[in-house]
């Protein structure tokens, strides 16, 4: 992960440690200002979302990783279990 989004992604992870969704969102959210197509910037944004109940955004987050990274298992595994509980 480059060094200029590292510290949006531990932000985040901090805020969602502390159960504060808004400030995670918002902290991802501006890093994917700096770095639209970094994929653990909307890695965890998709996270986030299925976290905190909003399936539908997630899978959204989740389609566009496949987009960018068609064959990465983890993205895949997370799309299938978002289709799981949905």
């Amino acid at each position: 992960m480059p060094e200029n989004t590292r510290s949006y992604y531990n932000l985040s992870l901090l805020y969602d440690k502390l159960s504060n969704f808004k400030e995670a969102k918002k902290t991802i959210t501006s890093g994917l200002k700096i770095a639209p197509q970094n994929e653990d910037l909307l890695y965890i944004l998709a996270y986030l979302y299925s976290k905190y109940n909003d399936p539908k955004k997630a899978t959204t987050i989740v389609l566009k990783l496949l987009e960018l990274n068609p064959k990465n298992q983890q993205y895949i595994n997370f799309y299938n279990q978002l289709n799981a509980n949905n």
